[in-house]
């Protein structure tokens, strides 16, 4: 078993391999711009894989993908030996509202920096609905989905296929990114204590709700723009989400810290934000001009969540995030060059979920449990403050001075 890490008191195991993430152009439609090579597709063009456990199921562009959002990316050469077409039918496979794409089924292996994973099943796109795909920082993603039995079969489940082939001694992911130095590292099988600085370490417990069982949950307790209490998201379900970039959320969460922010303006009495709109609705919040760090009167933002911090049980942590945080500034695709709020009404969530703007300024752990039948379910995740020599953490992040409310 791999040597132990000890953190509050508890016993973490040191990772068994690890991947080097980098970072791609971030777009304005929510996925995360960070990708490894460390994983490839053997005898196929190397390829940009994302370790999303926002997705449940194992995925990458083919080279039957002829869209010009296809040729945007590496793809799957599929005439290559070893590779193997499992079913030809055209299938819809959706990352829920995001979008969708066409499907077939393939199977392969996969080379790791660890040794070889013999062949998976994944699916090979062959067509994307939306021009959302096109400026992906990916070619692909490897889905790590929080229960084993939501996998999308019959796509392989990726720890299980790491666990047979001996490079997964304890089920668990953990992850940490510096957007300054635009690199990062993705942990199988455990938690580097040479990106923590020890300082906080807070564990969010699952939160699973009907239909939502296959991300990783949490509950939210408070959340706050400024000295505005966002009331709705108080008890709401939290997901921390590798695959994502921005906040993201049904309307009855995401539009009431929108509208809160709307209420700021320049010196000269001039709105701040313009409205993104979808359909006639606001659904997202533009700069009208400049940056963040050109108004000195934008408010932090403050979620408490965790159910303990440090030794402490019940208190949990206080997060901060600054203007310059909580927004980001478009470097390929629609708003190109423009500064928008990292926050977008996308319904169907069931709660509120965020990716890279909260996850680039923390170290994450993912842990699952694992009964006697070999079923996987989610355990705790875990947030860490990351040593200050791998970038920014967050503006504020420390245990709450009281337990919270019942």
């Amino acid at each position: 078993m791999a040597a132990a890490l000890m953190l509050s008191g508890v016993a973490y195991p040191q990772p068994l391999f690890e991947l080097d993430l980098q970072l791609g152009s971030l777009a304005d439609y929510g996925a995360s711009p960070w990708y490894t090579e460390d994983l490839q597709i053997i005898g196929s063009e190397k390829m940009k894989l994302a370790m999303d456990n926002g997705a449940d199921f194992i995925w990458a562009t083919s080279d039957l993908c002829t869209s010009p959002a296809c040729k945007a990316h590496a793809q799957v050469d599929t005439s290559v030996p070893g590779f193997q077409w499992i079913d030809k039918t055209g299938t819809a496979r959706s990352f829920g509202p995001w979008g969708e794409m066409s499907t077939w089924t393939a199977l392969s292996a996969i080379g790791t920096p660890a040794g070889a994973i013999q062949p998976l099943a994944f699916f090979a796109a062959i067509d994307y609905q939306g021009n959302q795909f096109r400026y992906l920082a990916w070619d692909g993603g490897i889905g790590l989905p929080a229960r084993k039995d939501k996998t999308t079969p019959p796509s392989a489940f990726f720890p299980t296929s790491l666990k047979d082939a001996g490079l997964l001694a304890e089920p668990v992911f953990s992850q940490v990114t510096n957007r300054e130095g635009k690199v990062g590292k993705f942990f199988f099988g455990g938690v580097n204590e040479s990106y923590i600085s020890g300082r906080v370490v807070t564990t969010l417990t699952p939160d699973i709700q009907t239909g939502t069982e296959d991300a990783w949950s949490t509950n939210l307790h408070g959340f706050t723009v400024g000295d505005v209490s966002i009331a709705p998201l108080a008890g709401t379900t939290f997901f921390l989400d590798t695959g994502s970039s921005r906040f993201k959320g049904d309307h009855e969460y995401v539009y009431p810290v929108l509208t809160a922010l709307m209420e700021y303006t320049d010196p000269s009495g001039n709105p701040i934000f313009e409205a993104i709109q979808d359909q006639g609705e606001p659904v997202g919040l533009v700069y009208s001009s400049g940056a963040p760090q050109d108004y000195g009167n934008l408010p932090d933002i403050t979620m408490r969540l965790g159910t303990d911090c440090g030794n402490a049980q019940g208190v949990g942590a206080i997060v901060t995030l600054s203007p310059e945080q909580h927004s980001y500034k478009v470097e390929v695709g629609d708003r190109a060059g423009q500064w928008v709020i990292a926050f977008r009404v996308l319904d169907q969530i069931g709660g509120l979920l965020v990716g890279s703007t909260l996850l680039d300024l923390v170290y994450s752990s993912y842990e699952y449990n694992i009964d006697g039948q070999g079923h996987f379910t989610q355990g705790n995740m875990k947030l860490y403050s990351k040593s200050p020599t791998y970038g920014s953490g967050p503006a504020g992040f420390e245990c709450a001075t009281s337990p919270m409310a019942d």
